[in-house]
This record gives C-alpha cells, structure tokens and sequence, in this order.
C-alpha cells in the first residue's frame, strides 16, 4: 500500500497518531488474511507551510522537512513502528 503521509513542518498531533494507526492496522489485516502487503508513507518536503517555517527560521526547506519528519517517525514508532 502507497499511502501519502503528512507534510512534516510542525510537531505531530492525534490526527497523525489516527491516520497511522489506522494504516497499520489495515495492513496488519491483510496479512493476516494471508495477503502479502507492505505499507509504505510519502512525507511531503515541499509545501507552502514548510517554506514559511524554513523563512522565519532562517533555514532550509530540506532542514525544516528533515526535523519534523524525526520527530514524526519517533512519536509514531510509539504507536505501531520500531524506529526506522
């Protein structure tokens, strides 16, 4: 499953935690009705509220993506997935 994911410029919040959530579980579903499945997430780097971020910060789209994109995995892994 190609699922695309959040654009990452802020802290994740409980939408983020549901969306995950629910995609582990439709996958974990699959498998069990013994489908092979993967899940893979698309982050969004580029977007009008990750320039703005990256602007008023004085830094980089890439640095701004890259920072709330860790702080994504690591509050999701507490959810349903070990740290990549």
């Amino acid at each position: 499953m190609y699922v695309c994911g959040p654009t990452v410029y802020e802290l994740p919040h409980l939408g983020h935690g549901r969306f995950t959530l629910v995609w582990d579980v439709a996958r974990r579903w699959f498998t069990f009705q013994g489908l092979q499945c993967s899940l893979r997430l698309e982050h969004h780097g580029h977007d009008d509220n990750i320039i703005n971020r990256a602007n008023r910060e004085g830094t980089s789209e890439l640095e701004v993506a890259k920072t709330y994109e860790d702080y994504w995995w690591d509050a999701m892994g507490r959810i349903v997935w070990p740290s990549p």
